[in-house]
């Protein structure tokens, strides 16, 4: 299992969350929670790293297949968007 360490230090549920290759994300809970909003929540680091195995599967079977190669796959918590060509604006 990957190590990855969380530090809280005084500042109010702001965390700092490390990986071993040393990389950075910060989660902290909403300003209505009693937080300052200055990273992803816990719930949306949770939807963010399904939806990142999500899509890594999904682009993995897409590749294999030898399907669709110029396409990206989008998903959200609400619905998924699968295939979109990348010459299209995703506005």
């Amino acid at each position: 299992m990957t190590n990855v360490s969380a530090t809280i230090g005084k500042e109010l549920y702001k965390i700092e969350i490390k990986s071993p290759s040393g990389n950075l994300a910060i989660a902290d809970e909403p300003i209505d929670k009693g937080g300052k909003n200055l990273g992803f929540s816990p719930k949306e680091l949770l939807v963010s790293a399904l939806a990142a195995c999500t899509s890594a599967t999904v682009r993995m079977y897409a590749d294999r297949k030898g399907c669709l190669r110029n396409s990206i796959f989008r998903s959200n918590s609400s619905r998924m968007v699968i295939f979109q060509p990348l010459i299209e604006n995703w506005n």
